[in-house]
């Protein structure tokens, strides 16, 4: 594994303003051969493993004994149905340890025996996703000098050209990966919450020049540490307590020993690992199936990036989130994100969590046709659905939410079903129908900026405040029936 340093390559490490998180290549085969096989598996032993494109995941060796990382070996199954147009990855029943994420690539199955006994489950150490992206990469350019050309894979949001170094660095943008016709299915996917220290150590502050994550630091008062994640737009970093020595003090000068960046710390919060249990990211016509969900740090499942025309159906999600993660918008079940389009969330069972259950919001593009669809959602510690941003240029439309349950939104200001939007885009189009909410703080509002909307047949009741209201802008909404 090796790690990749962005600013080398461009060879203008202080002109980037650029956030990332662990941005690794992995070097998984070498050798050419008819089956692309990794360095070291003969023909012969490929053709017993790959029979009709399936990769009985125990025939390459890994173990699903709970103790034994087998990343390496699913992700060198991974490679070779990769390398040749696609196929599924068979996991018999057992526990299978992974300390890095599982890729996701085009046209690929992970298909477990039993939803129930084959488990997938991050290692106790693992600041990473289950699947998906490894950590996740942000590219946000502001403030670069310019030198020319096209920044490659730097997409616009059609996702289909690229941003020219003028836009990038007048306007910004985010990097993505187009992966299609996925598929994970019969797995419980299972975080490491309960195994992750408290008191990760989150610094706050203002920097000119930009920090990355793997980067080493240094503080006034003699601390020294790496840093794991660098997130977008908080001027912050964090950092993992191992890496730690000596002392980081509100009010230290913060050193970034490649950069040279110099931060000074204002302020010092506990968090937690930025750990997603499925990403899709810039993942469209894919499918998460008759899975378990459960124990994640962060948000379980978020589709994001330009991830469409997606189904999440049939799953269960239990016991996700952690108290003290200090990014508290990341606490979902559910996050459908960032110029996600056409997703569908059917027959899903999601119990508990600090956060909202399903959240669908369009902060960096539009977000249109999502249909949220007879789940059942109990105790959410937010909102059971939300649509919708309290700032946002970008409009939602079409939001589809019919026949689902949502019992016992208890949390502060709770609602069993939100619609609410500020800023200058607009939610339209909207149909809330046949839901049943019971006991939560609030039934269904709509809320800001919301028109065109339909709330009818909905069975509310038990409410502390309200069961069904409206302090939308815009009075061409029809809530009747209910």
């Amino acid at each position: 594994m090796f790690r990749f340093n962005l600013f080398s390559l461009f060879g203008m490490k202080k002109y980037f303003y650029l956030f990332l998180s662990n941005f690794f290549i992995l070097i998984l085969s070498a050798t050419s051969y008819d089956l692309k096989k990794p360095v070291g598996i003969t023909n012969i032993v490929i053709n017993n493993i790959c029979k009709d494109s399936i990769i009985n995941i125990k025939n390459m060796g890994a173990k699903g004994d709970g103790i034994t990382d087998d990343w390496k070996i699913i992700e060198r199954a991974v490679t070779i149905l990769d390398d040749n147009g696609g196929g599924i990855i068979y996991f018999p029943k057992g526990v299978y340890i992974v300390g890095n994420a599982i890729s996701l690539k085009s046209n690929i199955t992970y298909r477990g025996e039993s939803k129930t006994e084959t488990i997938i489950k991050a290692s106790n150490s693992s600041l990473d996703n289950v699947f998906g992206q490894g950590y996740p990469l942000y590219l946000q350019w502001k403030k670069a000098r310019k030198v020319g050309g096209t920044i490659d894979r730097l997409k616009k949001p059609d996702f289909i050209s690229n941003y020219s170094e003028d836009e990038a660095f007048s306007t910004g943008g985010m990097a993505g990966l187009a992966i299609t016709n996925v598929k994970i299915e019969n797995l419980t996917i299972d975080g490491n919450k309960d195994k992750r220290q408290e008191n990760k150590v989150n610094f706050k502050g203002v920097s000119e020049y930009p920090f990355f994550a793997g980067e080493k630091i240094s503080s006034t008062s003699g601390g020294k540490a790496i840093i794991s994640g660098v997130f977008n737009g908080d001027d912050g970093f964090s950092v993992e307590p191992r890496t730690i020595e000596g002392v980081f003090k509100v009010g230290d000068r913060v050193k970034g020993e490649e950069s040279g960046s110099i931060m000074t710390i204002k302020g010092k919060k506990a968090d937690d690992a930025y750990q997603m249990l499925i990403r899709f990211d810039g993942v469209s016509h894919s499918v998460v199936k008759n899975c378990i969900l459960k124990n994640s740090i962060f948000t379980a499942l978020s589709i994001y990036n330009n991830s469409n025309n997606n189904k999440i159906i049939n799953n269960e999600f239990y016991n996700n989130n952690k108290s003290g993660t200090d990014f508290t918008w990341g606490r979902m079940n559910i996050f459908v994100e960032f110029d996600a389009r056409k997703n569908i969330i059917e027959n899903n069972i999601i119990k508990g969590g600090l956060g909202y259950s399903v959240f669908v919001q369009s902060t960096g593009g539009m977000n249109y046709d999502t249909q949220i669809i007879n789940n059942k959602i109990y105790n959410p510690g937010g909102d059971g659905i939300r649509v919708g941003n309290e700032t946002s240029i970008s409009p939602i439309i079409n939001p589809i939410i019919i026949g689902n349950t949502v019992i016992g939104a208890q949390g502060t200001g709770a609602v069993g079903i939100r619609i609410i939007h500020y800023g200058e885009g607009t939610i339209s189009g909207g149909i809330i129908s046949e839901n049943t909410v019971k006991n939560c703080i609030y039934g269904i509002l709509l809320q800001g900026r919301v028109e065109k909307t339909k709330v009818t047949g909905n069975i509310v009741s038990g409410s502390k405040k309200v069961n069904v209201g409206s302090t939308a802008t815009f009075n061409n909404n029809i809530i009747k029936d209910n």
